[in-house]
């Protein structure tokens, strides 16, 4: 019996936040397009496994429709227990191919493919392309995501060597333990100082790091067909699709770039500019925006304001206290990088941001928050201090450190007095420490964080919470005992749940 490596080692369950459908109708929107409300969409995943990226969406919003396809019966059933225990009426799991895709399965607003494209024969690549250009509305966006040269022929090298070393091997396990093996093996042993030597090396840091289940189903995977950018983009339109931009208007853009390049991509076509991108950036990885042939996109951004949309920052940054007169700049360190804050002007609207983090907050709150926040010599007038606030604001947004909603999620910053998780993520907490939150991103949650997860119903309030959690404490969780102690635990793990984006209002 042949052994499907889907059903013995599933690939990580993950969120993947930049395939929200809340991504794709922004950009869409950004480009002049008029895509579907999300909170009415009709959405399909190809590939959804256990449904880990789709039941988030079809939590938050009960008037929309999902269905998720794929191969595997296991995780599909696995997909379908989670939906049910998380009373989610609105989401089917499917199990099959994505060949059987026709007609008669209605058209989508949104269409998902994250992991696929690349990982497939060429002619259920052609497929994926074909599902889209069929089964998308006409203001309708998929999102694909594939493998792209140059950085994969890095990658070619040690997956090559990997792929020799398991010949023969069946067991996806075994397979797992031998490719890992010979990578260290290689790097320990080919010549320090040597090309190769360079390329084991930093490709033998990234396998250490990855999940057993990415190692299976990417770098030893049968099919793992990287290609270039442009002939991504040339593929999609013989289907009848064109290139939209990618989730990220940031990685679309030379602005991050040396002077000597920005010149050099002066006066290029979009296409152009993103493979050239790639090569400079040694670029490894893809999640495009595609829409059907007929749509008018409008690259000028002519009509596109900031101030139009919900606005949150694209990560937490680090506590700091942050001097507004002072000439010295401010560095808001966050998980991708930092910004730099020379101006009061820009430390207060960062500060301000950094305090309405998790929750996305409309222009005009950022905006009277921050002309409170400075003091009068620093206010910008009235004439101008708008336009002022929306520039930086827009130079955020292009070097990846905002984003920008129109149906931005139902956070809630600070734990109510009876505080609330959502259904699927106390459901989640039951079996699991990773957790999907209202930003759709996964985290690794503490036992403790779990339990306290669990009670947030909207029903109890903080003493009642810590009362049940000292029920169950034992000698061995090194919890406290005594009711104050506990109820002071409660509610710092609750005041990092609602940082995590774990609560909703």
């Amino acid at each position: 019996m042949t052994i499907n490596p889907y059903d013995q080692i599933p690939y990580p369950k993950y969120a993947h936040c930049e395939s929200h459908p809340r991504v794709l109708e922004f950009m869409a929107t950004m480009f002049g397009m008029q895509p579907c409300a999300i909170n009415r969409a009709r959405v399909l995943e190809l590939g959804c496994a256990s449904g880990t990226n789709l039941l988030p969406m079809a939590q938050e919003f009960p008037d929309g429709s999902f269905i998720g396809i794929d191969l595997s019966e296991k995780q599909i059933a696995a997909a379908q227990s989670m939906a049910a225990e998380a009373s989610l009426d609105n989401v089917e799991f499917v199990e099959g191919s994505l060949h059987d895709i026709d007609d008669s399965w209605g058209h989508f607003d949104y269409i998902l493919c994250h992991g696929v494209y690349s990982w497939v024969p060429a002619e259920t690549a052609n497929e994926i392309l074909a599902v889209c250009r069929r089964n998308l509305t006409p203001q309708g966006v998929a999102m694909v995501s594939y493998n792209v040269y140059p950085g994969w022929h890095f990658r070619t090298i040690v997956r090559d060597m990997m792929l020799y070393h398991v010949r023969g091997i069946e067991d996806p396990n075994e397979r797992v333990k031998k490719a890992r093996g010979i990578a260290h093996f290689l790097t320990e042993n080919v010549p320090a100082g040597s090309a190769v030597h360079a390329v084991l090396e930093e490709q033998c840091g990234l396998i250490d790091k990855a999940e057993d289940g990415y190692l299976v189903h990417d770098q030893l995977e049968l099919h793992n067909h990287p290609l270039y950018f442009r002939e991504f983009v040339q593929h999609a339109e013989s289907a009848g699709l064109q290139y939209l931009s990618e989730v990220n208007f940031a990685a679309m853009l030379a602005s991050g770039t040396p002077p000597a390049v920005q010149r050099a991509m002066a006066g290029r076509s979009l296409i152009e500019v993103g493979q050239y991108l790639d090569f400079f950036q040694n670029r490894s990885f893809r999640k495009s925006l595609l829409c059907q042939s007929e749509i008018v996109i409008d690259r000028s951004l002519r009509s596109f304001s900031l101030d139009q949309f919900s606005l949150v920052l694209t990560g937490q940054p680090e506590p700091l206290d942050v001097d507004l007169l002072s000439s010295d700049a401010a560095r808001f360190q966050m998980p991708k990088g930092g910004v730099s804050a020379g101006t009061p002007l820009l430390k207060a609207i960062m500060v301000c941001l950094s305090e309405f983090w998790p929750q996305s907050t409309s222009f005009d709150d950022v905006y009277e928050a921050v002309l409170k926040k400075l003091p009068d010599s620093c206010r910008p007038n009235k004439d101008d201090g708008r336009e002022k606030v929306l520039q930086l604001l827009d130079t955020l947004f292009r070097t990846g450190f905002l984003d920008a909603a129109l149906h931005p999620p139902r956070v809630a910053r600070m734990p109510s007095d009876k505080p609330l998780a959502s259904l699927l993520a106390r459901t989640q907490a039951r079996y699991d420490s990773s957790i999907t939150t209202c930003r759709h991103e996964s985290i690794q949650i503490s036992k403790l964080e779990r339990q306290v997860l669990m009670q947030l119903n909207g029903q109890s309030d903080q003493s009642a919470i810590a009362e049940s959690l000292q029920r169950g404490v034992s000698p061995d969780d090194g919890l406290p005992s005594d009711e104050i102690s506990m109820q002071q635990l409660v509610t710092t793990t609750l005041e990092k749940l609602g940082q995590w984006a774990l609560l909703v209002e």
